[in-house]
C-alpha cells in the first residue's frame, strides 16, 4: 500500500489528496449475562483474528478505507492482523497514548477534576516512564506496516478549563513520538496527531491553537476532533454550531483536520444526515479544512453506506481546485495563560514535561527489541 503523508493542510496518497472514510473499530468484553460492556478488546491481537476476518467483509460493504483502533496491548502479536488489513486495502489510525490520571483534588467525574490545576502545577509526575515506554513500544512494533496511516495521542482529558494544564503531557507525547520516528533506524515519518474530545465550545479555540502552535518537531501533524452536536434530521450546519466552528474558529488554521467521531443517534434507524451534508465542507468552501471523518458504528448500517457513497461520488471534482495551505512554514501562537478561572481559563504553557528516561538508552533498547 502507498503510505499516507501530510503536506500543507491535506493528507496525501502519493500525489492525490486522501480523504479518510472510516469507523472507530472497538469491541468490548462481556462482563455478565446482560451483555454489559467490559474493557476494550485488542482487536488487532491474534485471538481477535476470527472476528476481524468477518468484520472486514462489512468494512468493504460500507466502502470505508480506514479504521481507528484505540485499544492496543504491547504484549500481543499484531502483525497478522495488520497484514490482513493491508491485504484488503485498509489503513489504520492507531491510538498510542491515553492519559487517565487523578488530579490534584483526586476524584474525577466525567473527565472533570474536582479541583483546578494551578497555572504553575508541575505536570511531570503525570508523564510517567510506564506511560511513555508503552507508547514508544506501540510505535516500534507497528511502524514498518505501510498501512499505518497515523498515530494519535488522546487529548480527551483536556475536557474542561480546570484540567487544561494536562495538555502539556499530550504535547510532550507528540514530541517524543515524532522524535522516535526521526531517530529509530528504518522508520518513516508517520503523521502524529491529537484527538480532541467533545467538550466546551469555549475550550476548542485554545486547544486547537495549543497543539498546532510552535515548531514542527513538537506540534501535532493533524487534529482529530470529536463532535456530537449535529443530532438528528432537525439539526443543521447552523443549528449544530458547526458553521461557527469551521467558518470562525478553525478557518485560520492551516493543518489537516477531520472528525474522529461525530453526530448522534436521535431516532432509529439513524439516517446520517450529517454525513450526506458534508456539504458543510463543500457548500461552504471548507474542503480545505476537514479531511473526512471516522464514526462509531451504529445499527443504521445501510444508511451510512448510502451516505458515504453519495459523498464519495461528488468529492473529486469539488476539491480539485482547493488551496494547499502552508502548514510547514506556519508557527501560530500559543494561547495566553488565563488564571482567572471560569469557562475561559487556560493553564497549559509551552514548558513541557521532560522525557522521563535516558533517551539514548531507550532508543538502543527499542532498536534491538531488548527494552
Amino acid at each position: 500500500m502507498e503510505p499516507i503523508t501530510v503536506r500543507g493542510n491535506w493528507f496525501w496518497k502519493d500525489t492525490e489528496r486522501f480523504f479518510i472514510k472510516g469507523i472507530h473499530y472497538q469491541l468490548h468484553e462481556t462482563v455478565d449475562d446482560n451483555d454489559s460492556k467490559g474493557s476494550s478488546i485488542d482487536v488487532l491481537s491474534a485471538s481477535s483474528l476470527p472476528n476481524l476476518r468477518k468484520d472486514i467483509k462489512l468494512f468493504r460493504t460500507l466502502g470505508v478505507n480506514t479504521i481507528q483502533i484505540s485499544a492496543y496491548d504491547i504484549s500481543n502479536e499484531h502483525d497478522k492482523a495488520l497484514d490482513l488489513l493491508e491485504k484488503h486495502g485498509f489503513y489504520v489510525i492507531l491510538r498510542i497514548l491515553n492519559i487517565d490520571e487523578k488530579g490534584p483534588g483526586g476524584k474525577r467525574t466525567r473527565g472533570i477534576f474536582e479541583k483546578d490545576f494551578e497555572p504553575d502545577f508541575n505536570t511531570q509526575r503525570f508523564y510517567t516512564p510506564t506511560l511513555v515506554l508503552k507508547m514508544l513500544h506501540t510505535i516500534a512494533q507497528t511502524l514498518h506496516h505501510a498501512n499505518i496511516l497515523a498515530y494519535e495521542v488522546d487529548a480527551s482529558i483536556v475536557s474542561s478549563p480546570n484540567c487544561s494544564k494536562l495538555a502539556e503531557c499530550v504535547r510532550a507525547a507528540v514530541r517524543d513520538a515524532k522524535r522516535l520516528l526521526c531517530h529509530l533506524p528504518g522508520a518513516r515519518r508517520i503523521p502524529v496527531g491529537v484527538n480532541i474530545g467533545h467538550g466546551s465550545m469555549l475550550l476548542l479555540q485554545p486547544t486547537y491553537d495549543y497543539f498546532l502552535a510552535g515548531e514542527p518537531a513538537e506540534r501535532a501533524d493533524f487534529i482529530a476532533s470529536e463532535n456530537y452536536a449535529w443530532a438528528g434530521s432537525h439539526s443543521s450546519f447552523q443549528v449544530s454550531g458547526w458553521q461557527n466552528l469551521f467558518e470562525g474558529m478553525l478557518s485560520h488554521l492551516p493543518a489537516p483536520m477531520y472528525f474522529a467521531t461525530y453526530g448522534a443517534a436521535m431516532y432509529s434507524p439513524r439516517t446520517y444526515e450529517e454525513t450526506l451534508r458534508e456539504g458543510w465542507a463543500i457548500e461552504h468552501g471548507l474542503v480545505e479544512v476537514l479531511e473526512g471523518g471516522r464514526r462509531r458504528p451504529w445499527h443504521s448500517f445501510w444508511y451510512y453506506r448510502k451516505r458515504l457513497k453519495e459523498v464519495a461520488e461528488r468529492r473529486k471534482e469539488e476539491v480539485s481546485t482547493a488551496e494547499v495551505k502552508d502548514f510547514e512554514g506556519w508557527r501560530g501562537l500559543f494561547p495566553t495563560v488565563n488564571q482567572q478561572g471560569g469557562a475561559r481559563a487556560w493553564f497549559a504553557t509551552d514548558q513541557l514535561p521532560q522525557f522521563p528516561r535516558d533517551w539514548d538508552s531507550v532508543l538502543r533498547g527499542l532498536a534491538s527489541s531488548d527494552l
